[in-house]
C-alpha cells in the first residue's frame, strides 16, 4: 500500500473525524473509502483495488413512489390543475 500525506483545514479535519466516528471507521479507512468511490463515480469503467466500506443503503421507502418522470417538479401546477378536472385531487 502506498502512504500519502494530506493536509486539511480545520473544519474539514473535524468533519472527516465525525463521519469515520458515525461509520465506525478509522479516519484513514473513511478517506480512502470516500476518495476509491469518488473515483468510481467520476470514472465509471475504472475499477478500484482498494477494499472499499460499502456505501449506505437506502432508506426503506426511497423511491417506493417515483413516477420515473424528471419533470413533475416543473409542471406542479399543470399536474394538480387536471387531477383537481378529473375529480382526483381534493
Amino acid at each position: 500500500m502506498v502512504q500519502r500525506i494530506i493536509q486539511l483545514d480545520e473544519k474539514t479535519d473535524n468533519a472527516v473525524s465525525e463521519a469515520a466516528a458515525e461509520n465506525g471507521l478509522s479516519e484513514e479507512a473513511f478517506l480512502s473509502g470516500w476518495i476509491a468511490e469518488r473515483i468510481r463515480l467520476e470514472q465509471p469503467g475504472r475499477q478500484t483495488t482498494h477494499d472499499m466500506p460499502p456505501s449506505r443503503p437506502l432508506p426503506p421507502g426511497a423511491g417506493k413512489y417515483s413516477s420515473g418522470r424528471s419533470d413533475i417538479s416543473s409542471r406542479d401546477e399543470e399536474i394538480l390543475r387536471e387531477a383537481c378536472e378529473k375529480g382526483q385531487w381534493p
